[in-house]
């Protein structure tokens, strides 16, 4: 995509299906991801980061820079902020620091209550003190009236955000339940603009693996609508990618394993865990043990991607080649494991392949033809084949 929030960044969307009822788009950005479902953003409801102010005690830390006669103090009977003016050239004026920004380019949403229709509270945002000049770096001030009200604003680059509650007519502007938080619900996340078509990403329930070959691998898991948590992937025994240009940069599953391929230093090696241990890569001789196998080729055959079919089935820059079982009908195992390459020699592209039915879709290694791999069988000969059948022969202009 050629943009999301932020118009001078690119992003990359990726599904991420928790079950059949539950499924959501990921905005991948600079160094975060925000979460979509039913067409729209999830939004913050209780930020961890939210400052909110209910007033229940006199109004500190809440500073009053009123102009003339106006001033701010503490309702008792409405355990609320009173900000008066006595007259409309001498104002009334509450100011707080809500907060130092993690996340600078984020929506922020501020929630006001004004209890006095009477007299309209004006709010301003700001990241400067000096915020009683009637003019805020971020936004000009807004009338609010009577009942709660919503003002949404970017801070643009701001590192503190600056709230102001003005009172420019006569009288006293009574608010209350002043809440700051982000707008949008989202996490922060490692990869940089450069590196988010590098991406490579395979799911299992409510838990994502990301690889890319310049970052060790992450995981992204969800429990809740707005609690999604990316983090390393936490091996459990000794790690094969613990070191820079030995992380990979596919990942897939299979036969209850988890399965990771491609590093700079090792582009055609694919290591598999342990059975039903997808942290385990310990290899071993027992049959759940974790296993690693290295493809022998002619040249060059760097792993692009890796899908589970009834072989692992895996695209090369040389060619399509299958791992599976040296016997018909048995599970992978450390001594019971073959890497071959099929009839095919379309190379592929660096980008992520797609199951669908029995086959893959893949982009060609010049990443001008959408190919579909899949096995037919020959009843006259009783055998069959993986083949590469080329969508796009006669439909140039799909892939350009």
């Amino acid at each position: 995509v050629k943009n999301g929030y932020n118009a001078a960044s690119a992003v990359r969307v990726m599904p991420f299906e928790f079950s059949t009822t539950q499924a959501y788009m990921l905005e991948v950005g600079d160094q975060y991801i925000r979460i979509m479902r039913d067409q729209g953003q999830i939004l913050w409801t209780e930020d961890p980061n939210q400052a909110s102010h209910t007033f229940d005690s006199y109004p500190q830390p809440w500073t009053d820079i009123s102009i003339g006669a106006g001033q701010i103090g503490f309702n008792s009977g409405s355990s609320a902020l009173d900000v008066y003016a006595d007259s409309n050239v001498a104002s009334g004026w509450a100011q707080f620091q809500f907060a130092n920004l993690s996340s600078p380019e984020v929506t922020h949403r501020l929630t006001l209550e004004n209890q006095n229709q009477a007299t309209p509270i004006m709010a301003g945002v700001g990241d400067v003190k000096t915020i009683n000049s009637a003019s805020f770096d971020i936004s000009a001030l807004l009338e609010q009236n009577a009942g709660t009200q919503t003002i949404d604003f970017e801070p643009s680059g701001a590192t503190q955000i600056y709230v102001g509650l003005v009172n420019q007519n006569e009288g006293s502007a009574t608010v209350d339940n002043v809440i700051l938080r982000r707008k949008y619900y989202e996490i922060s996340s490692p990869y940089a603009t450069a590196d988010l078509f590098g991406i490579k990403h395979a799911q299992s329930a409510d838990t994502m693996f990301l690889t890319h070959p310049s970052y060790f691998p992450r995981q992204l898991t969800r429990t809740g609508h707005q609690d999604f948590d990316i983090s390393v992937v936490p091996f459990v025994e000794d790690t094969p990618f613990a070191n820079a240009d030995d992380y990979p940069s596919v990942v897939s599953f299979f036969e209850g394993r988890s399965i990771w391929a491609a590093t700079n230093n090792e582009p055609q090696a694919i290591w598999m865990s342990a059975t039903v241990d997808i942290y385990n890569m310990l290899v071993g001789d027992n049959a759940a043990s974790a296993i690693k196998a290295t493809i022998r080729a002619l040249k060059v055959n760097r792993i692009r991607w890796l899908i589970p079919l009834s072989d692992l089935l895996f695209g090369t820059t040389g060619g399509l080649w299958r791992i599976g079982a040296t016997t018909t009908a048995e599970p992978v195992t450390p001594n019971n494991v073959s890497a071959r390459q099929t009839e095919s020699e379309e190379g592929s592209a660096n980008l992520q392949a797609i199951g669908i039915k029995n086959g893959a879709l893949f982009n060609q290694f010049h990443g001008q033809r959408l190919m579909r791999a899949q096995f037919t069988f020959n009843s006259a000969a009783l055998s069959g084949a993986w083949e590469a059948e080329d969508l796009t022969i006669l439909s140039d202009h799909i892939i350009g």
